[in-house]
């Protein structure tokens, strides 16, 4: 994960700084409580993530023009599964999981079609690399072998040109080494990185946008609902603010909102939130990280759901359809997403992606 989760830290902290309300994952009235003593929440959960094709997700990155990818998986799903522990922030995915990336458009920019499939369990700690794993990355006949070497020390990458069973080409990388590949690098090594960066980084990511809108419903939403917080000020941490296009302002803020979807009066299961970014930094140094977040756009976060048994919280999520007739799941709507850094003394903005589409996460009792 390499300290991506670091920013959903910051993202709750400055969400509840601004109403002095501590959030929970416990909003309304549950489904399957008796009412009686505090909801238990378990330990470890384990989870799925599902895209459909009627609204995949599609993600535009900044080569040349832009190249869109739609991301879906082999199957109906779930396409990425695996647990989630709540104490450390540890994600495991599992074998079997697969992420198919489709390349948009007629000449290929990127790598073209890839189906990723992950052979091994990943064990990926929270702000650092994965521990173990493996995946296999396919493009045609050709394929490409990813294994975490020993105690976590890096990557093992092979090569398969025409799936003969013979090895073209073989290389142990650290992760260092892995993540910036040198120019010249061959195509294999090139395509293997991307393929962690999306199935793994990418992916749980976006998982932990799910667990931010769960930690953010609260029953006091019904009368505090917008919230609306300042983000981090680039003034604040000594710095100029990067230099248009687009037009960025000294600080952003972002915006929690609930909707009555179940048309109760209370926050409960079926209503749906949003999450809106409005240029939003989140300043990373603070945390030792060379690069800091910066978001702009907005994320659904549709169809809640909490299930209780005997004072247990054994499912929770977005899924299913509200019964509003939202469509459950995150919904990414020209979800920017950026990085920063200082170069030379001047703030520099990267765009990294821009997410539109809909991905059903939910999380249940092992």
């Amino acid at each position: 994960m390499n300290g991506k989760s670091l920013s959903f830290k910051w993202l709750l902290v400055a969400l509840v700084a601004s109403t002095g309300v501590a959030c929970s994952s416990n909003g309304g009235d549950d489904s399957g409580d008796d009412g009686d003593g505090e909801v238990v929440v378990l330990p470890r959960y384990e989870f799925q993530m599902t895209s459909h094709p009627e609204t995949p997700l599609v993600v535009q990155v900044p080569m040349g023009e832009g190249v869109n990818l739609r991301l879906t998986h082999l199957g109906e799903g779930p396409g990425v599964f695996g647990d989630f522990t709540l104490a450390t922030g540890n994600f495991s995915i599992f074998g079997g999981s697969s992420l198919v990336i489709e390349e948009l458009g007629e000449v290929p920019v990127l790598f073209g079609d890839l189906e990723i499939e992950a052979t091994q369990t990943w064990v990926v700690p929270a702000e650092e690399f994965a521990l173990s794993g493996a995946m296999e990355v396919r493009r045609g006949t050709e394929r490409v072998f990813v294994t975490v070497l020993p105690a976590g020390a890096g990557v093992n990458v092979e090569w398969d040109e025409d799936n003969n069973g013979t090895l073209d080409g073989s290389v142990a990388l650290s992760w260092d080494e892995f993540e910036d590949l040198p120019d010249g690098a061959p195509e294999w090594q090139e395509m293997a990185s991307f393929a962690y960066s999306a199935a793994i980084d990418f992916m749980l990511e976006l998982a932990e946008w799910s667990i931010t809108g769960i930690e953010l419903i609260d029953d006091d939403l019904v009368t505090l609902s917008p919230i609306v917080a300042p983000c981090d000020a680039f003034s604040g941490a000594g710095l100029a603010v990067p230099p248009p296009p687009p037009v960025i302002p000294d600080e952003g803020f972002l915006t929690f909102t609930w909707y009555d979807d179940a048309a109760s009066g209370d926050v409960n299961p079926g209503d749906s939130f949003s999450l809106g970014f409005e240029y939003c930094w989140m300043d990373m140094s603070i945390f030792g990280e060379d690069f800091s977040s910066l978001y702009h756009g907005l994320i659904g976060m549709n169809s809640w759901t909490e299930v209780v048994a005997s004072n247990v919280l054994t499912r929770t999520g977005f899924e299913g359809m509200s019964p509003s007739g939202r469509a459950g799941g995150l919904v990414f709507e020209d979800f920017e997403i950026w990085e920063t850094w200082v170069d030379g003394g001047n703030t520099v903005a990267s765009q990294e992606a821009v997410v539109n589409g809909r991905l059903e996460v939910v999380f249940f009792a092992p």
